[in-house]
Protein backbone atom coordinates (compact mmCIF):
# COMPACT_ATOMS: atom_id res chain seq x y z
CA UNK A 1 0.00 0.00 0.00
CA UNK A 2 1.32 3.41 -0.93
CA UNK A 3 2.12 6.00 1.69
CA UNK A 4 -0.51 8.44 0.39
CA UNK A 5 -3.24 5.74 0.39
CA UNK A 6 -2.46 4.93 4.04
CA UNK A 7 -2.55 8.63 4.90
CA UNK A 8 -5.96 9.09 3.22
CA UNK A 9 -7.38 5.97 4.91
CA UNK A 10 -6.09 7.19 8.29
CA UNK A 11 -7.69 10.61 7.73
CA UNK A 12 -11.05 9.03 6.85
CA UNK A 13 -10.93 6.85 9.98
CA UNK A 14 -10.06 9.83 12.16
CA UNK A 15 -12.77 11.92 10.52
CA UNK A 16 -15.37 9.19 11.15
CA UNK A 17 -14.42 9.01 14.82
CA UNK A 18 -14.44 12.81 15.16
CA UNK A 19 -17.80 13.49 13.60
CA UNK A 20 -20.03 11.97 16.28
CA UNK A 21 -23.60 11.56 15.08
CA UNK A 22 -26.19 13.47 13.17
CA UNK A 23 -29.65 12.36 14.27
CA UNK A 24 -32.68 12.98 12.12
CA UNK A 25 -35.16 14.80 14.32
CA UNK A 26 -38.04 15.50 11.97
CA UNK A 27 -39.93 12.51 13.39
CA UNK A 28 -40.06 14.07 16.88
CA UNK A 29 -41.39 17.34 15.47
CA UNK A 30 -44.15 15.71 13.40
CA UNK A 31 -45.05 13.33 16.24
CA UNK A 32 -45.58 16.38 18.46
CA UNK A 33 -47.85 17.94 15.84
CA UNK A 34 -49.92 14.74 15.65
CA UNK A 35 -50.26 14.62 19.46
CA UNK A 36 -51.27 18.30 19.57
CA UNK A 37 -53.86 17.83 16.80
CA UNK A 38 -55.28 14.79 18.61
CA UNK A 39 -55.74 16.89 21.75
CA UNK A 40 -57.22 19.75 19.73
CA UNK A 41 -59.71 17.42 18.06
CA UNK A 42 -60.68 16.03 21.48
CA UNK A 43 -61.21 19.60 22.71
CA UNK A 44 -63.26 20.50 19.65
CA UNK A 45 -65.46 17.40 19.91
CA UNK A 46 -66.13 18.15 23.60
CA UNK A 47 -67.17 21.72 22.83
CA UNK A 48 -69.54 20.49 20.09
CA UNK A 49 -71.18 18.00 22.47
CA UNK A 50 -72.39 20.46 25.09
CA UNK A 51 -74.95 18.01 26.46
CA UNK A 52 -72.13 15.66 27.58
CA UNK A 53 -70.14 18.34 29.38
CA UNK A 54 -67.29 16.76 31.35
CA UNK A 55 -64.41 18.64 32.97
CA UNK A 56 -62.24 15.54 32.86
CA UNK A 57 -62.33 15.34 29.06
CA UNK A 58 -61.54 19.04 28.68
CA UNK A 59 -58.62 18.72 31.07
CA UNK A 60 -57.39 15.57 29.31
CA UNK A 61 -57.60 17.30 25.90
CA UNK A 62 -55.73 20.32 27.28
CA UNK A 63 -52.99 18.11 28.78
CA UNK A 64 -52.60 16.23 25.49
CA UNK A 65 -52.31 19.54 23.60
CA UNK A 66 -49.64 20.79 26.04
CA UNK A 67 -47.70 17.52 25.70
CA UNK A 68 -47.90 17.88 21.91
CA UNK A 69 -46.54 21.43 22.08
CA UNK A 70 -43.69 20.32 24.34
CA UNK A 71 -42.76 17.57 21.88
CA UNK A 72 -42.89 20.08 19.00
CA UNK A 73 -40.57 22.39 20.98
CA UNK A 74 -38.11 19.54 21.64
CA UNK A 75 -38.19 18.51 17.98
CA UNK A 76 -37.62 22.08 16.84
CA UNK A 77 -34.70 22.52 19.22
CA UNK A 78 -33.13 19.27 18.00
CA UNK A 79 -33.60 20.30 14.38
CA UNK A 80 -31.76 23.56 15.11
CA UNK A 81 -28.93 21.60 16.77
CA UNK A 82 -28.73 19.27 13.75
CA UNK A 83 -28.62 22.26 11.39
CA UNK A 84 -25.86 23.86 13.49
CA UNK A 85 -23.96 20.55 13.53
CA UNK A 86 -24.07 20.21 9.73
CA UNK A 87 -22.99 23.84 9.31
CA UNK A 88 -20.09 23.63 11.78
CA UNK A 89 -19.08 20.18 10.51
CA UNK A 90 -18.70 21.53 6.96
CA UNK A 91 -16.80 24.57 8.17
CA UNK A 92 -14.39 22.63 10.39
CA UNK A 93 -13.85 19.46 8.36
CA UNK A 94 -14.52 20.53 4.78
CA UNK A 95 -13.40 24.18 4.79
CA UNK A 96 -10.65 23.47 7.31
CA UNK A 97 -11.30 26.45 9.56
CA UNK A 98 -9.88 25.81 13.02
CA UNK A 99 -10.24 29.10 14.88
CA UNK A 100 -13.52 30.27 16.34
CA UNK A 101 -12.92 33.74 14.92
CA UNK A 102 -12.73 32.31 11.37
CA UNK A 103 -15.86 30.27 11.97
CA UNK A 104 -17.73 33.22 13.50
CA UNK A 105 -16.80 35.41 10.55
CA UNK A 106 -17.92 32.69 8.12
CA UNK A 107 -21.35 32.16 9.75
CA UNK A 108 -21.90 35.82 10.65
CA UNK A 109 -22.24 35.29 14.40
CA UNK A 110 -20.34 36.59 17.41
CA UNK A 111 -17.34 34.56 18.56
CA UNK A 112 -18.95 33.95 22.00
CA UNK A 113 -22.05 32.46 20.38
CA UNK A 114 -20.01 30.18 18.10
CA UNK A 115 -17.99 28.90 21.07
CA UNK A 116 -21.18 28.29 23.06
CA UNK A 117 -22.89 26.45 20.18
CA UNK A 118 -19.88 24.25 19.39
CA UNK A 119 -19.42 23.41 23.08
CA UNK A 120 -23.12 22.47 23.29
CA UNK A 121 -22.74 20.20 20.25
CA UNK A 122 -19.69 18.58 21.86
CA UNK A 123 -21.55 18.12 25.16
CA UNK A 124 -24.54 16.51 23.42
CA UNK A 125 -22.29 14.11 21.48
CA UNK A 126 -22.65 15.57 18.01
CA UNK A 127 -18.88 16.10 17.84
CA UNK A 128 -16.55 13.55 19.37
CA UNK A 129 -12.88 13.94 20.24
CA UNK A 130 -12.69 17.66 19.63
CA UNK A 131 -12.78 20.56 22.03
CA UNK A 132 -12.70 24.34 22.01
CA UNK A 133 -9.57 25.87 23.46
CA UNK A 134 -10.88 29.19 24.77
CA UNK A 135 -7.45 30.64 25.56
CA UNK A 136 -6.47 30.87 21.89
CA UNK A 137 -9.95 30.33 20.35
CA UNK A 138 -9.03 27.21 18.41
CA UNK A 139 -10.71 23.88 17.70
CA UNK A 140 -8.47 20.96 18.67
CA UNK A 141 -8.70 17.21 18.18
CA UNK A 142 -6.95 14.33 16.40
CA UNK A 143 -8.43 14.97 12.95
CA UNK A 144 -8.07 18.72 13.26
CA UNK A 145 -4.43 18.33 14.25
CA UNK A 146 -3.72 15.94 11.34
CA UNK A 147 -5.25 18.42 8.86
CA UNK A 148 -3.26 21.29 10.37
CA UNK A 149 -0.05 19.30 9.85
CA UNK A 150 -0.88 18.86 6.16
CA UNK A 151 -1.44 22.58 5.53
CA UNK A 152 1.77 24.31 4.53
CA UNK A 153 2.10 27.75 6.09
CA UNK A 154 4.90 30.22 5.76
CA UNK A 155 5.75 33.63 7.17
CA UNK A 156 6.50 36.01 4.31
CA UNK A 157 7.44 39.66 4.28
CA UNK A 158 5.08 42.06 2.54
CA UNK A 159 6.68 43.79 -0.44
CA UNK A 160 4.62 46.93 0.23
CA UNK A 161 5.15 47.68 3.93
CA UNK A 162 7.68 45.03 5.04
CA UNK A 163 5.39 43.45 7.69
CA UNK A 164 5.55 39.70 8.37
CA UNK A 165 2.37 37.78 7.50
CA UNK A 166 1.44 34.11 7.75
CA UNK A 167 0.30 32.77 4.37
CA UNK A 168 -1.12 29.35 3.49
CA UNK A 169 0.33 27.61 0.46
CA UNK A 170 -1.57 28.20 -2.82
CA UNK A 171 -3.83 30.84 -1.24
CA UNK A 172 -3.85 34.57 -1.72
CA UNK A 173 -4.40 36.75 1.35
CA UNK A 174 -4.11 40.42 2.12
CA UNK A 175 -1.37 41.94 4.25
CA UNK A 176 -2.75 42.59 7.73
CA UNK A 177 -1.30 46.11 7.72
CA UNK A 178 -1.43 47.57 4.22
CA UNK A 179 -3.87 45.28 2.38
CA UNK A 180 -1.49 44.25 -0.40
CA UNK A 181 -2.14 40.81 -1.95
CA UNK A 182 0.27 38.13 -0.72
CA UNK A 183 0.66 34.55 -1.88
CA UNK A 184 2.88 31.58 -1.05
CA UNK A 185 3.70 29.36 -4.01
CA UNK A 186 5.74 26.30 -3.06
CA UNK A 187 8.15 25.34 -5.85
Amino acid sequence: MKKTERKIRRQKNIQRSESGFQPKNTFVFYFGIVIYLFGFIMWFIETENNYRYSNFQFVLAFIIMVIGLIIVYIGTKRNILSKNYREYYDIIYQNEMFTTEEIASHVGKENKIVIKEIQMLIKLGYFKNIRVNETDNTITGAFVNSIKEMINRKMIRCGGCGASNEVIEHMTTECEYCGRKLSYQHH
